[in-house]
C-alpha cells in the first residue's frame, strides 16, 4: 500500500509509460514511434494500489495507471509540507511545445512541465471516444486557489482540451469546493488538496482514422508548490458526452476467447465439410 512505499515507480521511459497507460484490452493500438515524453527524470511514474483511506474512513481511489507531476513523484507518504515542490531531475524531450500548449491554454507563464504525447487507432470505427478516470492533487491548495499560481493539467485529444471544469475552467486549483482537504494530514499522501476520482471522456474527431493525445501538467507563474495528476489506464469507448464527469455509454470489451472445446468442435466441423467436399468431387 502507499504507506509501505509500493504505490509508485519512477519511470521517465516513454515506452513503459505508454504500455501502462494503454493497459490490457484497451481497444486502442499505439502508432509505432509516435510516443514522446517531455519533462524531468523524476516527474513521471507508474502507480498501483491508489486507494487512499483517510483518518475519517473516507477513501479516494482509482485503478492503476500513470502519474505526471510538476515536481517529483518521489513525494512522502504523508503531508510533510504545505509548500512541497520536489526535484524534477534533468529535463529531456520536447518540453518547449508542451510549455507553449499549457501557456496558450491558461494565458499564464508555465514552468516544470511534464507531458506525454502519442498517436493511436481504435479497434472498431463505432468507438467514438476514449475514457479514463483521474485525481488531481496540489500543494497550491488552499492558499493559491483561483490565483495565477493555480497550476494546470490538460488532456488534449485531436486538438481539443477535454480537461475542463463546468464553465470551461481548466483543471487546476480553481475552486476549493472541487478539492478534498488534506491539510490536516488526513490521507497518506503529500499534497494539501486532492480532487475526488473524476471520470474524463474525450470524443475522437470522426474525420480522422489516426488520433493524437497529449497529457501535460505544469506550475503556473512560478516553479514552486508542486501538483500531480494520476490517470488510470485509457480505454476506447462509445459516448454521447465529453469532458469531466462524463460517463461513457460503454467501454470497449474485447471479443471472448473461444474455449479449447470450441476450437475442437470448429476443427471437427471443418473436417466434416472437407470430407463431404471430397466425396462430391469424386462423384
Amino acid at each position: 500500500d502507499f504507506a509501505a512505499g509500493t504505490l509508485f515507480r519512477v519511470c521517465p521511459r516513454t515506452d513503459a509509460l505508454v504500455s501502462t497507460f494503454f493497459g490490457a484490452d484497451s481497444g486502442l493500438t499505439l502508432v509505432p514511434g509516435s510516443a514522446q515524453y517531455g519533462g524531468g527524470a523524476s516527474q513521471s511514474g507508474i502507480y498501483s494500489e491508489f486507494d487512499l483511506t483517510g483518518a475519517d474512513g473516507s477513501t479516494i481511489s482509482i485503478s492503476d495507471g500513470i502519474v505526471l507531476t510538476s515536481g517529483s513523484v518521489l513525494f512522502p507518504s504523508y503531508n510533510s509540507s504545505t509548500s512541497y515542490s520536489g526535484s524534477t531531475g534533468a529535463f529531456s524531450g520536447d518540453v518547449a511545445s508542451s510549455s507553449a500548449l499549457l501557456s496558450s491554454t491558461t494565458g499564464l507563464a508555465v514552468y516544470d512541465v511534464a507531458s506525454l504525447t502519442f498517436s493511436f487507432t481504435v479497434a472498431d470505427p463505432a468507438l467514438n471516444a476514449v475514457s479514463t478516470n483521474f485525481v488531481f492533487a496540489s500543494d497550491e491548495y488552499p492558499e493559491y486557489t483561483n490565483t495565477k499560481y493555480r497550476d494546470i493539467f490538460v488532456f488534449v485529444v485531436d486538438g481539443v482540451n477535454y480537461a475542463t471544469l463546468p464553465g470551461s475552467e481548466n483543471v487546476g486549483v480553481v475552486n476549493n469546493a472541487d478539492f478534498i482537504s488534506n491539510t490536516g494530514n488526513t490521507y497518506p499522501i503529500e499534497y494539501d488538496g486532492l480532487s475526488p476520482s473524476q471520470p474524463l471522456t474525450a470524443l475522437l474527431d470522426p474525420n480522422l482514422t489516426t488520433h493524437t493525445l497529449t497529457i501535460a501538467i505544469g506550475d503556473t507563474s512560478d516553479n514552486r508548490y508542486g501538483s500531480a495528476v494520476f490517470i488510470e489506464a485509457l480505454s476506447a469507448a462509445t459516448s454521447a458526452c465529453s469532458g469531466i464527469a462524463c460517463d461513457p455509454i460503454s467501454v470497449y470489451t474485447p471479443p471472448p476467447i473461444p474455449e479449447p472445446e470450441t476450437y475442437a468442435m470448429l476443427l471437427a466441423g471443418l473436417g466434416i465439410v472437407g470430407a463431404a467436399a471430397r466425396k462430391r468431387k469424386q462423384a
